[in-house]
């Protein structure tokens, strides 16, 4: 968004906050991402949109767009070609269908969208903008909370992602949603996306085919679990810049994943946008061991001394959303132990180390292991083990 049409939004939405004679919100104020807010439909003619939202406060046209101030629940329409592009609301009872609306935290809303292919995060000086263009959802943040939720038509590019046309259009009436347009044939593919893993880094590359005008795009990557949730996301310039037409270029982007990597997708964007989806690819990752020094970051060992029988337990805990079919742990331990002759006695300390593997161990479970060194040497009249700690040697991972 340029410092003008920023400066524009800032001043329609204070004719908006000034203006006089707005009532009580409405009790029901449903946020739907990429269909709409309440009765005002993404795609509905700007006139019915208008019959609901009452008429505008303010108004600021550019080019063949028109944005709209209103009145709550709403905040603002935006209108190109005679139809409802975009609509927001600051209303604090507005909610989606997970909970999230105005009000709300950052970690909040991530959480209610964890489930998206792709999002987009941009700081600027007036605050922060989260964007979920697959989901067709942004979100506007001050201070960590949402201030403003827009609504807009979800990016549609990309496999099993476009919308059906209906065989028979019905004539919209005020709170009817007319079928979105039916999405031109996508210029630009992504192919051979290949992740693998560098120490702890998830390096992944792709090719990117272009039918296309030439354009100077990016691929902005983004690793889930097994179980769909997010672990890691990172940005990959693509060479050659622009990518000619019917050229290909590649990409590497660089990611540190926090758990296991389950799925990798890849968007390409054009460069200086966080909306606009040109191609998107996923592809399963299912070479598992590789992810086996990211899983053991996830495992927590905990170590207990005991006297009396003098003994190690080794407690293991998986904060991974992977499952562990076997662990090797080394202990490291210090023992002590009194000799009583030659008179007058005297005690010997001993550091060593014993090996012990611990049982499959499922995602968020436990599993225990003891250790029971013998005493050294031979003939201790007393043995204790005065320190103890465990560390992984190795570990496998379930298929």
């Amino acid at each position: 968004m340029s410092r003008i049409a920023t400066v524009s939004w800032l001043l329609i939405s204070i004719v908006s906050a000034m203006a006089p004679g707005y009532g009580a919100p409405p009790a029901r104020c449903v946020i739907e991402p990429g269909r709409g807010i309440g009765a005002v439909r993404i795609w509905m003619p700007e006139a019915a949109a208008l019959a609901v939202t009452g008429r505008p406060l303010a108004r600021q046209t550019e080019g063949r767009t028109t944005t709209y101030a209103v009145a709550p629940p709403f905040a603002h329409i935006t209108v190109a070609a005679g139809v409802v592009q975009r609509v927001s609301t600051r209303a604090t009872e507005c909610r989606t269908a997970t909970g999230v609306g105005p009000g709300s935290t950052v970690s909040a809303v991530r959480v209610a969208l964890a489930h998206s292919a792709a999002s987009g995060h941009t700081v600027a000086p007036e605050g922060e903008w989260l964007t979920y263009p697959f989901d067709g959802i942004l979100f506007f943040l001050r201070a960590g909370r949402v201030d403003t939720v827009e609504v807009f038509g979800a990016d549609r590019i990309g496999a099993g992602r476009a919308t059906a046309t209906p065989s028979a259009r019905v004539s919209p009436g005020p709170n009817a949603s007319p079928a979105p347009p039916t999405p031109q044939a996508a210029t630009w593919t992504v192919r051979h996306l290949q992740p693998r893993m560098d120490g702890n880094t998830l390096v992944v590359t792709g090719t990117v085919d272009n039918r296309g005008p030439a354009q100077a795009v990016y691929a902005e990557v983004t690793a889930f679990d097994p179980n769909g949730r997010q672990v890691g996301s990172g940005d990959g310039p693509i060479a050659p810049t622009p990518v000619p037409p019917g050229g290909s270029a590649t990409f590497e982007a660089r990611l540190m994943p926090t758990d296991i990597v389950g799925r990798v997708t890849a968007v390409i964007r054009p460069i200086g946008m966080i909306t606009g989806a040109l191609a998107e690819h996923s592809t399963d990752v299912t070479a598992r061991q590789q992810f086996a020094p990211v899983v053991a970051r996830r495992l927590h060992v905990a170590v207990q001394v005991f006297l009396g029988p003098a003994r190690i337990v080794v407690d293991l805990r998986n904060g991974s959303a992977a499952s562990v079919e076997a662990v090797a742990l080394v202990v490291d331990f210090e023992t002590r132990c009194f000799v009583e002759f030659p008179r007058p006695g005297r005690f010997l300390v001993d550091t060593r180390s014993q090996s012990v593997t611990v049982p499959s161990v499922p995602s968020g479970g436990t599993a225990r292991a003891t250790v029971t060194p013998a005493p050294s040497p031979d003939g201790c009249a007393e043995f204790t083990i005065t320190s103890a700690k465990a560390r992984i040697a190795d570990l496998r991972l379930s298929d």
